[in-house]
């Protein structure tokens, strides 16, 4: 046998040897072993290689780089501006953690800057606590727990350093650890900025701890932020700027609307009111009567967010003034415990029979609507009064119904109605379904806005019938206007200018002769310069593409001798196939 180990892999018997690619012409594939001296001048070599870049990185770490001439105060400026750059409220808020690997010079900066350590975040350790604790000395701090794994150990780190707590921030704090919250909110603060805590709760778990806040404990308080708690009147409310309250279902310990009221009747001085899932007890019985002189004046609000019962907005509304320059939005859900007021009322369920403190209703002149059985939202601004809102809001107030578990039945929009006939309307915007469209009495509806300039009826549905728009146009035909009497008492909407129809279906065929009957009655009545000056029509449901071009043609054709612009559109989509 064949002592050569290479005659196992040429597999002669069972095909030809594979001895390799031949080598380049005059060159060898065998390789001589190296000589002592070629072995000794390689290594030489590398060494001298390594050598050289051990000496250049030794010279760069003993070099002092320009930034480090710079003086210390100045150092932590560049370091304070990072950390303003990468956050502060999560993970990202160890990330400047890094310049301290940079060198010595500035491990020791950032290890004894105090300011540097002014954020302090924890998660399910609480190392960086209590080390940024440690090297923050005697500045303010600001805190935030995120999913602590013991509530109970962060707020032992925290509580000898609680005077110089500026920010403090909980979340998903546990229900079982509520308790120690509210202990240690009754701890002197006189630092304290901003508090936030949201306590986590079940369905299951309905009750609330309360949490004390007063003015000697926390007189620096000025933005409080709480959810899954209860609280109780004080006068540390008066401080704040901005109060946020949710999630207090009022069951343990009971909160009544009045105590409710309480509490809110001391945030005289809040820009930032945002209040939701407030459940209180009582809130059904009807508003006492209060003078004018007995409601509170919130003169700085510019944003209010309200979403609990109907009948707390309405205790609300009723024992408050919000400005007209203020964004305030109320909503609320109706369900199967909703009274037949309430589902029959639609909007008017939260209004007060006294409303002069909503002076909002005498100013807005922009009305957008969307109704339908199960929701309805009303929107009334005014954009004039735009400059006076502190957070630049459109002043204005929204109005919304969540009908989804029980259907509102009410009549037409007789609650926007009751609401918006002493607002100075210009721009009407209604969003309905077909039946509403139909079943609105549009003479009773448009009668108070004699000052309205531009109306936009929208189809919410998929589909529906153009029978409301012939009503509408029926409406806005002027009426026989006797001898001696002027034209505009006579004709609906007297400055009505411009008119936009969209999403109804096509399948009368009279509604364009219609639209051109009364606009040429208006202009008969009103004269050469006060009728339409803009029509717009976006129809849906033309059987073809050559109908649909043959009906615009003819109306385009005489309607632009009544009108300046117009359009007569539909949906593309639907001769696409």
């Amino acid at each position: 046998m064949s002592a050569d180990p290479s005659d196992a892999l040429r597999a002669d018997t069972m095909r030809a040897p594979y001895y390799g690619l031949p080598p380049p012409e005059g060159m060898s594939m065998i390789r001589l072993p190296l000589d002592a001296e070629q072995r000794s001048y390689l290594t030489e070599r590398s060494r001298s290689s390594d050598s050289d870049s051990i000496y250049s990185i030794n010279t760069l770490l003993n070099t002092s780089a320009p930034i480090n001439r710079l003086p210390v105060e100045l150092l932590v400026m560049i370091m304070k501006w990072v950390q303003v750059v990468v956050g502060c409220r999560d993970k990202a808020a160890v990330e400047w953690l890094s310049m301290l690997l940079v060198c010595r010079h500035w491990f020791v900066v950032a290890s004894t800057g105090p300011r540097l350590w002014y954020a302090l975040w924890a998660g399910s350790s609480l190392n960086l606590l209590r080390t940024g604790l440690a090297r923050s000395k005697e500045t303010e701090i600001l805190i935030v727990l995120k999913r602590p794994s013991a509530l109970g150990g962060a707020l032992e780190c925290i509580t000898p350093h609680a005077h110089r707590i500026r920010h403090l921030f909980l979340s998903n704090v546990p229900q079982v650890d509520a308790p120690l919250l509210s202990q240690f909110m009754r701890i002197s603060m006189p630092a304290l900025a901003t508090f936030h805590a949201l306590v986590s709760k079940t369905v299951a778990d309905l009750s609330d701890v309360l949490i004390d806040l007063t003015p000697e404990a926390h007189p620096s308080l000025i933005d409080l932020h709480v959810g899954g708690v209860h609280l109780s009147p004080s006068p540390v409310f008066r401080q704040l700027r901005s109060f946020r309250f949710s999630g207090c279902f009022g069951l343990a310990p009971h909160l009544r609307v009045n105590k409710f009221l309480d509490i809110l009747r001391n945030c005289i001085n809040a820009v930032v009111l945002d209040i939701s899932d407030v459940f209180c007890r009582g809130s059904r019985q009807p508003p006492p009567a209060l003078r004018r002189s007995a409601q509170v004046v919130l003169s700085k609000l510019a944003m209010g967010y309200i979403k609990v019962q109907a009948g707390t907005i309405r205790h609300i509304l009723s024992a408050f003034v919000l400005p007209a320059s203020a964004h305030a939005l109320m909503m609320w859900a109706t369900d199967e415990v909703s009274t037949e007021d309430e589902l029959g009322s639609g909007f008017c369920a939260v209004m007060p029979n006294d409303r002069s403190g909503l002076p909002i209703l005498r100013v807005a002149t922009h009305l957008e609507v969307k109704a339908c059985r199960y929701h309805r939202r009303l929107i009334a601004t005014a954009p004039t009064l735009s400059s006076e809102n502190a957070l630049r809001l459109l002043p204005g107030i929204i109005l919304a119904i969540n009908a989804s578990k029980a259907p509102l039945r009410v009549a037409g929009l007789e609650d926007v109605l009751d609401i918006c006939r002493t607002m100075p309307l210009e721009t009407a915007s209604l969003k309905l379904t077909p039946f509403l469209t139909e079943e609105l009495n549009w003479d009773t509806f448009l009668f108070p806005f004699r000052g309205l300039r531009v109306l936009t009826l929208i189809n919410r549905a998929r589909s529906g019938e153009a029978g409301g728009v012939r009503r509408l146009l029926r409406a806005l035909e002027p009426d026989h206007v006797p001898n001696g009497t002027p034209a505009e008492d006579g004709v609906l909407c007297p400055r009505l200018r411009i008119v936009r129809i969209e999403g109804f279906d096509a399948c009368l065929a009279d509604i364009p002769a219609a639209v051109l009957e009364c606009v040429q009655k208006r202009k008969d009545a009103l004269g050469q310069g006060d009728g339409l000056e803009k029509l717009e029509l976006h129809f849906r449901g033309f059987k073809s593409k050559e109908g649909f071009e043959r009906q615009k043609q003819l109306f385009m054709s005489k309607v632009l001798e009544l009108v300046r612009q117009a359009s007569f559109e539909c949906d593309l989509e639907e001769f696409s196939e």
